[in-house]
């Protein structure tokens, strides 16, 4: 397909996705009331307010995203206060709360169901997650040119009709995706040696933008880990880079300072001004939480199971908590309410498998042509897909009982990997069966978001 081609498929999605920012209410997607004030708060804040602040909205649990160290919401707040203005005449703003009724509560979707403390149009939020996607799929699909599987990373994104959703409305999980898949891109695009001072530096920003990402991301790392390592041996194999011990420290020291310059104002000096935080917090839950979420009573169902004596095994023998965690990563709109017919998931798995099947067949076939990054990511991929998904069990097992496919995102480049690894040393017939795949799953995805998301 011809890069036009791929520019049009981009702005279909794209327009889509910017027609559910606008036309869905407030509060019709999962916790963007609690995000939504966060980014207000940083409207007019640099810094984020003491632990048990009056300045913000708390979620049933007794939590305030303004708490948790991502750098989105001071971003989205200060940029949104530099559009406003040009915004705000050609939208008009629908500020209006859903009722209580209509949305029921879960124990796995911890909601708070009134307005955030702020006279700031939620459409604003919406629409920089919209401008962040297109940012993102442009630079997949130029950086694609000289990469296949930055071409397939891309794709993909197009391809998962739950991706395209967490774009259309204000929440902190499509900034991480971005961060991720960018930083992918830079590690199989840059054209920076390894042995200078300047990748260390790139590195060190963008691992810093992970760790003020959402907590979920922060399970890319050890992908790129993978490829980082992959691509220095293979170099050094190569006897194209050969490093001392020096140069190494001296690296490594630029990579860690440049890391903790990042990280250091939100997660390191702010929690060391509120004291001891992990009791301070606890404090904070006990007195703003709904009495079944107190830690002192702790009676919601579902609610911190580790803390009440229950075993792991709650979760890990759960189908159901599988299966909606497979669901929401394709696709489950609204509150966990708004659930595909069971023929699209099917079709959906039947195509992920295809393309797995194959992408086995070539391995086994032509591992020696393989080059060592791609079987370092071949062998490595699938115990990175477990990796998170161990993850958001012990995140329902320890926190609440919540299997959101959200959680399961930093897999989109590990299940890249899986799908599509071996696509530079695959013959026509292999390529062709992909491209029709993935034409059926866009067509797919599309159909998705047109008549179940909007």
């Amino acid at each position: 397909m011809k890069q036009w081609g791929f520019f049009i498929l981009i702005a279909v999605a794209i327009l889509i996705v910017l027609r559910i920012a606008l036309n869905t209410p407030f509060n019709f997607h999962p916790d963007e009331a609690m995000h939504t004030d966060a980014m207000c708060y940083f409207e007019s804040h640099w810094w984020p307010p003491s632990l048990n602040s009056s300045e913000v909205l708390y979620s049933p649990d007794g939590w305030s995203r303004v708490y948790n160290g991502e750098i989105v919401y001071l971003i989205y707040g200060k940029m949104s206060v530099l559009v406003k203005p040009l915004v705000s005449k050609i939208l008009i703003s629908n500020t209006s709360t859903p009722s209580l009724h209509q949305f029921p509560y879960h124990i796995f979707l911890p909601l708070i169901l009134c307005m955030p403390r702020c006279l700031t149009s939620y459409q604003i939020y919406r629409l920089l997650n919209v401008s962040l996607l297109i940012v993102t799929l442009i630079i997949m699909f130029l950086k694609g040119r000289r990469n296949a599987w930055v071409l397939a990373c891309g794709l993909i994104l197009l391809c998962i009709p739950q991706i395209l959703y967490i774009y259309a409305y204000a929440n902190s999980d499509a900034w991480g995706l971005s961060v991720s898949v960018v930083f992918f891109v830079f590690l199989l695009t840059t054209k920076t040696q390894i042995n200078s001072p300047r990748y260390a530096i790139l590195l060190g920003f963008f691992v810093g933008l992970l760790l003020l990402s959402k907590e979920t991301f922060w399970l890319s790392l050890p992908w790129a880990g993978v490829l980082v390592g992959t691509q220095y041996f293979q170099q050094r194999r190569q006897n194209v880079l050969r490093l001392s011990f020096k140069q190494i420290a001296i690296l490594g020291g630029i990579f860690i300072i440049t890391v903790l310059v990042i990280i250091a104002p939100l997660k390191l000096i702010y929690p060391l001004t509120q004291g001891d935080w992990n009791v301070r917090v606890e404090q904070m839950r006990e007195i703003r939480a709904w009495n079944d979420f107190k830690p002192s009573i702790l009676m919601s169902p579902g609610y911190r199971l580790s803390a009440k004596g229950e075993p792991i095994t709650v979760i890990l023998h759960n189908r159901h908590w599988y299966a909606a965690s497979m669901k929401s990563f394709y696709g489950v709109f609204g509150h966990f309410t708004v659930i595909l017919p069971d023929w699209i998931y099917i079709v959906a798995l039947g195509i992920l498998v295809l393309n797995v099947v194959l992408t086995i067949s070539i391995v086994c076939s032509k591992w020696s042509l393989l080059d060592l990054g791609m079987k370092a990511m071949v062998i490595f991929a699938p115990f990175s897909v477990l990796l998170n998904v161990a993850a958001s069990v012990y995140n329902s097992w320890t926190y609440d009982f919540q299997p959101q496919g959200r959680y399961l995102f930093s897999s989109v480049v590990p299940l890249t990997v899986l799908l599509t690894a071996t696509v530079p040393v695959e013959n026509k017939q292999y390529i062709t069966l992909r491209v029709i795949s993935w034409l059926i799953s866009y067509g797919l995805c599309m159909y998705v978001l047109i008549h179940y998301a909007m």
